[in-house]
């Protein structure tokens, strides 16, 4: 059982010093948390002002780089789909006008980025930067009270970077 344990953990080793090497060709593929922080902006067409809240959810993601270059490389993200309430508050009706949770939306936000990592290769650190676009789709959006009816969420393409 020792020796399972300990050949185990230096395969794994091993594995990671090959994983580390980011050079043209190599696939890197990585998994984690991804947080979806949420900007919410408003606009009311008929009637009074309605000021959104929606909140931040975290998920699974999964990114699959290629590097082209030693430096230069190319990242895709997928995550599990995000989930979130929009709750609303109606200024115009003083202490009455916070609706609470009116709407729950899921979105999925596939990502495309450019990266470039910073030193050579064989760097025992690469950190990088990276610009790219999001594309998140939303569906299985919810009225969540009567208040709220002919709901119409829209396809987004997002500016991002990492």
């Amino acid at each position: 059982m020792k020796k399972t344990i300990l050949a185990l953990g230096m395969a794994a080793a091993l594995a990671t010093g090959s994983v580390m090497a980011h050079e043209a060709g190599s696939v890197i593929v990585r998994g984690g948390g991804v947080l979806a922080a949420v900007k919410a902006k408003s606009t009311t067409k008929v009637g009074p002002e309605v000021r959104l809240d929606v909140n931040h959810n975290a998920q699974l993601g999964l990114t699959a780089s290629y590097m082209f270059t030693d430096n230069w490389g190319i990242e895709l993200l997928g995550a599990t789909p995000f989930s979130h309430r929009v709750s609303a508050v109606v200024p115009a009706l003083g202490n009455n006008g916070n609706l609470g949770d009116v709407v729950k939306v899921k979105h999925l936000p596939p990502s495309l980025y450019v990266q470039y990592y910073f030193l050579n290769k064989d760097s025992g650190s690469r950190p990088y930067v990276g610009t790219g676009l999001s594309y998140t789709r939303f569906f299985g959006s919810k009225e969540l009270t009567p208040a709220v009816h002919d709901l119409s969420v829209k396809k987004q393409f997002f500016y991002s970077s990492s």
